[in-house]
């Protein structure tokens, strides 16, 4: 009961500014659904797609390629999240894999929008949110981008929100989404990870907590890594 009020007292206090942002990004989601059939996008798209069906055919998470490089196959190196994300609502749902691509396609930027907008109004104002969400919904390319279905644009989803739970240190949070990231992609988290700790390094004079914060998150999240990272080494070969 207390949260359904806390929600309501937010929504009283959004700014007409506010409203304007959530209707741009409840348009472009609109748009997107109603020309879903030109989606996904991408060159990436296809090959996810069929990794998710190699999962979902087995029932597990596979190790051993046996359909891109059919019929001999080889290790199957790539992190498995976002393939175990379209296993999972191919099995829950029901749907083909053009149709979970489309699914992915049409949620995916505005849930970008949303999360990129949210995060910014939280930490800033609402004119700063609205000048962000105008200048990031402008860029072509970012929305080219995420109508694919790419681990890489997934990252991006969520992105904006591991940055606010590691600024309200809110660790555990952090870690999990930068253990999502790991698992879902071979370069994207170590950039991150390393933009993380360049941010710290420079935040230091203000709160050299944050370096603390930044090792742990980090650490913790790699520690998390090691399974697949063990994998990774043991098939070097075919990296």
């Amino acid at each position: 009961m207390r949260g359904i009020k806390r929600y309501l007292k937010s929504l009283g206090s959004l700014t007409l500014l506010d409203w304007a942002s959530i209707v741009l990004i409840f348009t472009h989601l609109i748009l997107l659904y109603a020309n879903r059939n030109m989606l996904p996008f991408g060159f990436d798209t296809p090959y996810h797609l069929l990794i998710g069906k190699m999962y979902a055919d087995f029932d597990r998470v596979v190790l051993w390629d046996y359909y891109e490089f059919a019929p001999v196959g080889r290790p199957q190196l790539y992190p498995p999240f976002e393939h175990i994300l379209i296993w999972w609502i191919h099995d829950g749902l029901g749907l083909d894999y053009v149709q979970i691509g489309r699914l992915i396609a049409v949620v995916q930027y505005p849930i970008t929008l949303l999360l990129s907008w949210l995060v910014i109004r939280l930490i800033f104002d609402d004119v700063t949110a609205a000048s962000f969400l105008g200048l990031l919904s402008s860029d072509a390319r970012f929305w080219s981008w995420q109508l694919t279905v790419a681990p890489t644009a997934m990252i991006l989803a969520l992105y904006m929100p591991f940055l606010y739970f590691f600024l309200k240190k809110r660790r555990y949070l952090a870690v999990a989404l930068l253990t999502v990231f790991l698992y879902s992609h071979l370069g994207m988290p170590y950039t991150i990870i390393l933009s993380l700790l360049v941010s710290a390094t420079l935040m230091r004079e203000k709160d050299s907590s944050y370096i603390k914060e930044a090792a742990l998150v980090i650490g913790l999240s790699l520690l998390l890594f090691i399974p697949w990272a063990f994998h990774i080494l043991n098939n070097l070969d075919s990296l």
